[in-house]
């Protein structure tokens, strides 16, 4: 399923989205999350492992409506392992073959979650999220959320996060639509950068003008860029992004001082060069900030 997100709710997203008692911000999210525009962008998943923690609620109510709703959440295919059969013979000929099965599919992996003080229910919910190699594990359990940093060293690239959390990570569009943003960006960039040097042959400050309204409209035309996936077009974007604002302090440091003549016309420029470039969001741009604040979910 190319482009499809693969998430995987912890059982207390599963029962807080058929009992609707999350707190209202979260209930909020899940619902949106099972709604368009996000519904045909992901693939949500849980484990047998909420079954049978939901098997042991102790209310009879709660526990058959839970097991009424469960069609509505696809299990992941390994939460189980095949060990072998257990072979018996009665002396009439007789022959019974059990299987042997284990709920821990990954020994290393479960053992490495619970030396991070992990349970064994929460580690094996992990575990199966790894396994399926699931991106995003949907959890409001503190005993995730205040460990997901050391978490990260385990999960193999899967990121634990709130319902909130993963709603504004997709409305930013940061998986599936950098291709096209991409698109747009660089050629709306690439004419920035020739209307900029035209611009220069006028007036010396006019670039100083036009290089940050170009940027942008451009950025209000084609939309807000988030994380980028792919290595390459990262570099590419970013040695644009760092190129673009040291021709811009460079431009904006030398036009000042030398059309102004004296040692302030220097300093001017630099300051002139570096507030634009930070209006901008050109000395940190917003998707680094995306990119610094998923590496510590």
């Amino acid at each position: 399923m190319p482009n499809v997100m693969k998430i995987y709710l912890d059982n207390v997203i599963v029962c807080g989205q058929i009992r609707t008692d999350l707190e209202p911000a979260e209930m909020a999210a899940v619902q949106q999350l099972g709604s368009q525009p996000f519904k045909d962008r992901l693939l949500i998943l849980t484990s047998r492992e909420s079954w049978r923690e939901q098997d042991r609620t102790n209310d009879a109510a709660v526990r058959a409506m839970l097991r009424q709703h469960r069609d509505g959440v696809p299990v992941v295919e390994r939460d189980h392992s095949v060990l072998g059969f257990s072979q018996s013979h009665d002396h009439l000929g007789g022959f019974i073959a059990s299987p042997l099965v284990t709920d821990i599919v990954d020994d290393s992996l479960f053992t490495a979650l619970k030396a991070e003080g992990l349970q064994d229910a929460d580690a094996r919910h992990l575990m199966y999220a790894v396994c399926n190699g699931c991106d995003r594990f949907v959890t409001l359990d503190p005993d995730f959320l205040n460990r997901r940093h050391v978490l990260a060293a385990q999960c193999q690239g899967l990121r634990v996060a709130k319902p909130s959390e993963l709603v504004a990570e997709l409305s930013l569009g940061a998986k599936d639509n950098w291709g096209t943003t991409r698109d747009i960006s660089l050629s709306g960039r690439a004419l920035l950068i020739v209307l900029t040097i035209l611009s220069a042959g006028k007036r010396w400050w006019l670039p100083l003008v036009v290089a940050p309204l170009l940027w942008k409209l451009w950025d209000v035309a084609a939309g807000r860029r988030s994380r980028i996936g792919q290595p390459v077009m990262k570099l590419i974007a970013d040695g644009i992004t760092w190129a673009v604002w040291l021709s811009y302090i460079t431009y904006s440091t030398v036009s000042f001082g030398l059309n102004l003549g004296h040692w302030y016309g220097w300093l001017i420029g630099i300051a002139v060069g570096l507030v634009v470039a930070q209006l901008l969001g050109l000395l940190w741009p917003h998707r680094w900030h995306l990119e610094r604040v998923e590496g510590n979910l």
